[in-house]
């Protein structure tokens, strides 16, 4: 099957990922560039309230609405009757929904599956005419909570309340997948769905094997049958790698011609879903060419885009037999400075709090063994290792050397003497005149301040950086900039 155009990848109705993904302190981009417009994204650590607590539409309609009468308390699944009678319940859901929001089949035998299927009690098939026995959208679905929950999916939390949490079954939507197909469902993949047994795993998005030169049908909204799965959504995807939000890529982002939906770049945007098992998560040439030259992604601990700054692709992981150290990788520049600095200068990641490219007096013989310099000089990966390691700690997000540590500035006592800070604050010395060379290149004239005369106050570099050697500037609430040129409005 040849891959789809732009005009026929997407049929039907587009939703879009829901939210704007908010500007929080704990990640390592900051919140200042807008995001490209068209790409809606959700917050990156999504509350358990946000995700559970949301109403539930069906609380509002009557009884009468499903049934013949008010169900009287007591009733059960087995005994619940519905308006349709006979004709079972599908049609009342399908009153409201749109066929295309299902994504898993109904009205079938799981009996008659190869091989036949075993359904847990905790989800009930229709009891009634001429579907009895088949899985129904009450199967995996219970409307009858406070909140609208995960979907209304049986087995998930009712609500955020730690309880109901702690009560669940269920918190991957997959675990329910599995309730029903087993182990064996985590070795199955619908994008493996091409040509021989395999042809069967097109029906999870297409309902029936494509062909050549026809339009590609979905079942349901693309997205949603991606989100299904993975549950990018509510993840904060995009956070770490998004270089349609890079202003300096806006002509080659055009160029790179990636497959959209009504002006919207979604998850076929970057990935392939029928890919070679040899891309790296399926990502298309074309966006990880993009990905390499934008400040908006960050390259650490991802294979895919470690040539943002090694010359050919590193053997990971560290350890791994034949695997390469770090000074057997060659570096995109002789200046590692650079290589971090067209990102963290570019005002949109983090920038760099610790002077660069010297090493003088008693520090020389301070620096541990094995933090590297370059030419003799300190270099940001004097600090940090650069991301060598196949996967983030936790608990050393800025993967600083000798980390993990239990606060940022400890890693600074490996070459400063704790004691010869510990009493200087720079902000509670003017009186003393003490302390001014910490942020000026001369102590200015105190009796003039206190005079009210102004004078000319040289500081030692920029007063951004200067202020962020101590200060993290993403611990600002909100993550908000308060630095450089006033909007006028």
């Amino acid at each position: 099957m040849g891959n789809p155009t732009r005009s026929d990848l997407w049929p039907g109705r587009a939703r879009v990922f829901a939210g704007l993904v908010a500007a929080f302190a704990t990640v390592c981009l900051a919140a200042a560039p807008a995001v490209a417009q068209g790409l809606k994204l959700d917050t990156a650590k999504e509350k358990e309230a946000e995700v559970y607590d949301k109403p539930n539409p069906h609380s509002e309609l009557e009884c009468t609405e499903c049934h013949d009468v008010k169900p009287p308390e007591g009733t059960t699944a087995e005994t619940v009757k519905f308006k349709n009678g006979e004709k079972g319940n599908v049609d009342l859901c399908m009153g409201c929904h749109d066929a295309s929001d299902n994504v898993h089949p109904i009205n079938m035998d799981p009996t008659k599956a190869t091989p036949p299927i075993k359904v847990p009690e905790m989800f009930p098939l229709e009891r009634l005419g001429v579907y009895k026995g088949s899985v129904i959208c009450s199967t995996c679905h219970f409307i009858h909570t406070k909140t609208a929950g995960l979907k209304l999916m049986r087995g998930f939390p009712a609500s955020s309340d730690p309880e109901d949490v702690a009560k669940a079954k269920f918190k991957d939507r997959r675990d329910l997948c599995r309730s029903c197909h087993g182990e064996g469902l985590k070795a199955k993949s619908p994008h493996q769905g091409r040509g021989g047994e395999g042809k069967k795993a097109c029906s999870f998005c297409h309902g029936k094997e494509p062909k050549e030169g026809e339009k590609i049908q979905f079942t349901k909204n693309p997205v949603d049958l991606c989100d299904f799965c993975h549950a990018a959504t509510r993840g904060g995807h995009f956070l770490l790698v998004n270089p349609f939000a890079d202003p300096n890529l806006k002509e080659e982002i055009a160029k790179a011609n990636l497959p959209m939906i009504g002006g919207e770049y979604t998850c076929v945007s970057c990935h392939n879903p029928h890919g070679g098992t040899g891309e790296e998560k399926f990502l298309r040439k074309e966006f990880v060419a993009l990905a390499l030259k934008s400040a908006r992604v960050r390259p650490h601990f991802l294979k895919a885009f470690c040539e943002a700054c090694h010359t050919v692709r590193p053997k990971l992981p560290k350890g791994a037999p034949g695997a390469q150290t770090l000074a057997e990788i060659p570096l995109r520049s002789d200046d590692p400075n650079a290589l971090c600095n067209r990102c963290h200068e570019s005002g949109l990641s983090k920038a760099n709090a610790h002077p660069i490219k010297v090493v003088e007096g008693v520090f020389k013989d301070r620096i541990p063994a094995g933090w590297p310099l370059h030419n003799g000089s300190l270099t940001c990966l004097t600090c940090h290792t650069g991301g060598d390691s196949p996967v983030l700690d936790p608990a050393n997000p800025n993967f600083l050397r000798g980390g993990p540590y239990k606060v940022r500035n400890e890693v600074c006592w490996n070459c400063h003497r704790q004691a010869e800070f510990a009493s200087i604050n720079p902000h509670e010395r003017i009186n003393k005149l003490e302390g001014c060379e910490f942020c000026h290149q001369t102590k200015p004239d105190i009796e003039k301040l206190k005079a009210g005369i102004a004078q000319s106050v040289k500081f030692k570099g920029d007063i951004v950086l200067l202020c962020i050697r101590c200060h993290e500037p993403f611990d600002h609430p909100s993550s908000i900039p308060h630095v450089g040129k006033l909007n006028k409005e």
